[in-house]
């Protein structure tokens, strides 16, 4: 079983727009975002009624850090893995396979692969489009369900469930 897509810019894009709030550490870092961005709202009006310039430069500071964190800070970050996996690859766009066999699942992207085993596999979370398979070290396999090659999703679904229970 099969799973292979091809990944370029438009896909990463798409990754940072699909990226929310994902665990405990994400949520601490929204909600200080949020009140760095009060707070600096806060000092501004204060800076404005007091007539002091050196805290509405720092209240600016502070708003604008709250607003790259919250809105802009995912793009930058995807943008630079994916210029560095463009640099290590020497090509914008490649392949990603996920060979699903009996004993193992083999990742292959471009030319580097790496073996996963299925008793590693933690847990499955399943959208309309895609499907993450989240292993034990928290790292995820992502797959499309619409880029099985030579099976369905829930063909796939059955063989590692059925190799989870297996151990």
């Amino acid at each position: 079983m099969k799973n292979q897509y091809k990944i370029d810019k438009k896909l990463v894009n798409s990754w940072a727009k699909e990226f929310q709030i994902i665990g405990t550490s994400a949520v601490v870092a929204l909600i200080l975002c949020i009140v760095i961005g009060v707070l600096g709202t806060a000092l501004l009006i204060l800076s404005i009624y007091a007539s002091d310039f050196f805290r509405g430069a720092l209240a600016v500071l502070l708003i604008i850090y709250a607003i790259y964190r919250l809105f802009f800070y995912r793009y930058v970050v995807f943008s630079k893995r994916y210029k560095v996996l463009c640099n290590l690859y020497g090509t914008n766009e490649w392949l990603r396979t996920t060979e699903f066999l009996d004993d193992r699942i083999i990742l292959t992207e471009h030319n580097a692969t790496n073996t996963v085993y299925y008793e590693n596999i933690k847990k499955i979370k399943e959208n309309d489009s895609y499907i993450l398979i989240i292993l034990k070290d928290n790292l995820s396999i992502r797959l499309y369900k619409d880029a099985f090659i030579d099976c369905s999703w829930e063909d796939c679904k059955s063989l590692i469930l059925s190799k989870q229970n297996n151990k």
